[in-house]
C-alpha cells in the first residue's frame, strides 16, 4: 500500500518553481484525496483505489469580494 509518506506541496505555481517541503507520514487509517485535471487518464488509473468524476453545471457569476492572495503554499 505504500509507505504513507506525503508532501503538502510540490510546486509553487505563482513563482513557477518546485518546492522542497518535508515528507510527512499519514496515520494508519488516513485517506488521501488527490485533485487534478489529468488524474483520470488511462495511464494513471491503476494508481488509485477509487476514482470519482464530478461534473458540474455552468458556474454562476456572483459579485463577491476577492479573497486575499495566498503568499505561501498550503500548510
Amino acid at each position: 500500500m505504500g509507505d504513507r509518506r506525503y508532501r503538502i506541496a510540490a510546486f509553487d505555481h505563482l513563482r513557477d518553481v518546485p518546492l522542497t517541503c518535508p515528507a510527512l507520514e499519514a496515520a494508519h487509517d488516513a485517506a488521501l484525496l488527490v485533485d487534478g485535471v489529468f488524474l483520470l487518464r488511462d495511464e494513471l488509473c491503476g494508481l488509485w483505489d477509487l476514482s470519482v468524476f464530478l461534473q458540474a453545471g455552468q458556474p454562476r457569476r456572483v459579485a463577491a469580494p476577492r479573497a486575499p492572495t495566498r503568499r505561501h503554499p498550503l500548510r
